[in-house]
């Protein structure tokens, strides 16, 4: 006996047995690797105070779901932009000559002016004579860190002359501007380092201010050489708010959600290509949600030439600008489709114990796994309208 099936039933149908399969999958899998987990915490770890720390460190840093917070940065005003902007272009000559600035290229330099602006406040010049030199960072937010009581993580990226990771670097910290609680650390340029602060550092106002020194000082004939920098994100408050057994759960089922889309995907696509199309569209979409992320930072600094600036009568410069056009244009619209979907990275989060809220599963949910999923499903029942579900051959 047969009933008939609507197009959609039928592909919501197939959607759901997959996302169904995935969660399975999920299931065991995510079972097996929390067991695993909870039986390697439960492990001895090395006798002594090293031991001890590790085992701190894998606790707080790892198996924990934390917020971060990162310092205030002084920005340039909007005047003050303009008239710094506008001293660039008077000081060079092919810029003052042209009867018109674009406006993107003014933008570009707006932009660079507010990136130096921000990376000098990330610059610790080395001593000099004796003089050690130092700039503060103030962090505000951090109420709940000092609710909670737990140790909170200053973690951070330093960069020194060549960065090599085979040298090693002292710096100091002093946290409030209080001398007593001067610390001094060893870092390798490049790579990640903690230090844990006592959340009784927090102000009652949840402001906590770190100075940072560079303790380096350059020998005679290389003066001025030795800066300490670091990246826009190089330094940041890590704080506990909540355990690894819930976020392990959210980030399960982010992973579900994104799963189901691609199901969806591949479901839709299925309806008038073969299998294995159907499959490499899957993986394309996948591959470029992933990218996405990265390829909305590069568009910022990718800056094709305008249709003001084309010499039409130049056949390689034509063809030069319809190229790069182009691929902006394709880098574009896959970054406003699936940029939601690379911003999703449960499993990085997990990794590097950071908080994955509530309030992200149930937005993933929605544009991901109602709005863009059930969009992938409509417009694979609109393509199966005009295609038969069977044909039926047999005699009798």
């Amino acid at each position: 006996m047969t009933k008939p099936v609507s197009r959609f039933g039928y592909l919501f149908g197939k959607w759901l047995g997959i996302v169904s399969l995935n969660g399975t999958i999920l299931c065991v899998a995510g079972l097996s690797i929390f067991i695993y987990v909870q039986y390697l915490r439960t492990k001895p770890v090395a006798s002594g105070m090293q031991g001890e720390l590790d085992r701190l460190s894998v606790e707080e840093e790892v198996l924990t779901a934390r917020m971060s917070e990162e310092p205030e940065f002084l920005t340039l005003t909007s005047e003050q932009l303009t008239a710094r902007v506008d001293a660039i272009i008077e000081a060079d000559t092919d810029l003052r000559d042209r009867d018109e600035i674009q406006i993107h290229l003014r933008r570009k330099i707006r932009k660079e002016v507010q990136d130096q602006y921000l990376a000098s406040q990330r610059s610790i010049p080395p001593g000099n004579a004796g003089n050690v030199f130092q700039q503060t960072y103030t962090f505000k937010g951090l109420s709940n860190a000092k609710k909670v009581g737990a140790p909170i993580a200053f973690q951070y990226r330093f960069y020194i002359l060549d960065s090599s990771e085979h040298d090693v670097y002292e710096a100091g910290f002093v946290f409030n501007d209080d001398p007593a609680t001067r610390k001094i650390i060893k870092f390798v340029p490049t790579m990640t380092h903690v230090t844990m602060i006592p959340s009784r550092f927090v102000s009652d106002e949840g402001i906590l201010e770190i100075s940072i020194f560079n303790l380096y000082e350059p020998p005679p004939g290389n003066e001025g050489r030795g800066s300490i920098s670091f990246d826009a994100d190089g330094i940041k408050i890590l704080y506990r708010v909540g355990n690894f057994e819930p976020n392990f759960l959210r980030a399960i089922l982010v992973l579900w959600i994104k799963l189901a889309f691609l199901a969806a995907i591949g479901i839709s696509v299925a309806t008038f290509l073969s299998f294995p199309v159907a499959a490499l569209v899957t993986f394309t979409v996948f591959a470029s949600g992933v990218m996405a992320p990265w390829l909305a930072e590069s568009l910022l600094l990718y800056m094709p030439p305008t249709t003001n600036d084309v010499d039409f009568g130049n056949i390689g410069m034509v063809i030069q600008w319809a190229f790069e056009n182009s691929i902006r244009g394709i880098a574009s619209f896959l970054v406003f489709l699936l940029k939601g979907f690379g911003d999703q990275q449960p499993t990085s989060q997990l990794v590097q114990g950071m908080m994955i809220t509530w309030g992200s599963v149930l937005r993933g949910f929605l544009s991901i796994g109602v709005l863009w999923s059930g969009f992938a499903i409509l417009l694979g029942t609109l393509v199966l309208r005009k295609r038969q579900l069977a044909i039926y051959s047999g005699s009798g």
